[in-house]
């Protein structure tokens, strides 16, 4: 006889989302808030050295956006109401 096994996903908290997001982004994180923080503690012009990695991590992400594919009509969930299929209710 032959076992079967099910397999249960579940969908990730916020909390594993942003762990999860905090670990893939530890090198842009440390990039902006390692200056910030020298900055505050032993000289404010240190401090600028953040902006240029603040903005190359926001051109990176914009650019990253951009590349993936658009979401087609069978991945978005059908939650629409009647109000926002634009069907009226009979008076």
């Amino acid at each position: 006889m032959t076992e079967t096994t099910e397999i249960v996903l579940r969908e990730q908290t916020r909390t594993e989302l942003a762990v999860q997001w905090t670990v893939w982004h530890f090198g842009e994180l440390s990039a902006v808030s390692v200056p910030l923080l020298l900055g505050l503690t032993v000289n404010g012009w240190i401090a600028l050295l953040s902006a240029p990695a603040a903005v190359v991590w926001a051109v990176f992400e914009v650019r990253a956006v951009r590349r993936m594919p658009p979401k087609r009509p069978a991945q978005i969930e059908n939650t629409a109401t009647e109000d926002e299929t634009g069907t009226e209710a009979s008076a």
